[in-house]
This record gives C-alpha cells, structure tokens and sequence, in this order.
C-alpha cells in the first residue's frame, strides 16, 4: 500500500512538471509580450527541467531575451539549466560572456557544461579562449578533451602543438 501511494505521489509530481512544460511550449505558440514574461518567470521554478524548456522555448521567440536569461542561468545550481544557457550564450557573444563562458569551460563541475562551453567559444579570438583550450587538454573526462581537439580541428593554432603530441601519447584509446 505504501508502494502504491509514494508511486502515485511520484507521478503526480512528474504530471505537474510535464504540465509546466507543456505550459511555456504553448505560451511560445503565442508570443506576445506577456506570454514571453511567463515563459521568462519559468526560471524561477523548482524543476530543472521546466528552467531548462524556459530557456529554449525563449530561444526559438526570442533570441536576445534567451541570451539575457541563459547568461542569469549560468549560475543555475542544475547542470542541465547551464548546459543550456551555454547554448544559447555563444553565438554573438561579447568579450565579457566570452571570459564567462571560458570559465565554465575549466571550472564546471558537470562535464556537458565544459564540453558545450568550449563548443561556443571556439571561434572567438578573446585570450581567454586559448587559455580555456589548453586546460581542457587536460581535463579528466575523455569528452571534454575530444570537444577540445573537434574545435582545434576547425581554428589551426588554437591548440599548442606540443600538447596535443603529449595527448595522443598519453592517451592510447584515440
């Protein structure tokens, strides 16, 4: 019986998040101004998921208003909600997001985060960014690493070439 009541509180729970995220796609289907408001307010929820949908139902209505509310999102404590800010901070960015965003690409504790932040970095020239390249050569986690060499791929000099000859010693599997 116990079972069968925190089952049916755990989908009511889930029911109301879908709700939610039902809710901000079908505001975006109707982009006034108020609507965009309440989408805007869905950063502010409890879910995750919900403050991550905000940011890119905003995206698709909104590009300036989803670059204002990704760079708040940035110091989400969820990685989901920052992984999707820094989707959504890249493109266009100026020197400032540029060094915010080279941070997260080093010091973010959840691996997509760093990964996603070298991805919308890669083509600035703001020093910041080669600096945030070479640690990420370094980086614990193999994904972050290979973000690293996929962006060296695209921007000759962007990686020391010293580094990457250590990189495919070291690590055998590439």
């Amino acid at each position: 019986l116990v079972g069968y009541l925190a089952m049916g509180l755990l989908a009511g729970c889930q029911s109301e998040v879908d709700g939610r995220i039902a809710r901000a796609y079908s505001l975006a289907r109707h982009p006034s101004e108020a609507n965009r408001k309440r989408i805007e307010a869905l950063l502010r929820d409890k879910d995750r998921d919900v403050r991550a949908t905000a940011l890119v139902v905003m995206g698709g209505i909104d590009k300036d208003r989803a670059r204002t509310m990704a760079l708040a999102s940035l110091a989400d404590p969820d990685g989901l909600v920052r992984a999707a800010a820094v989707d959504l901070c890249g493109e266009g960015a100026d020197a400032e997001t540029i060094r915010l965003l080279s941070a997260r690409a080093n010091d973010d504790p959840v691996w997509h985060v760093r990964a996603r932040a070298l991805k919308a970095i890669a083509a600035s020239d703001e020093p910041a960014v080669r600096d945030a390249f070479v640690r990420a050569l370094s980086d614990p986690v193999r994904h972050v690493r290979r973000a690293a060499l996929k962006a060296g791929i695209g921007r000759p000099g962007l990686l020391p070439v010293d580094l990457l000859s250590d990189l495919a010693l070291s690590d055998t599997d590439w």
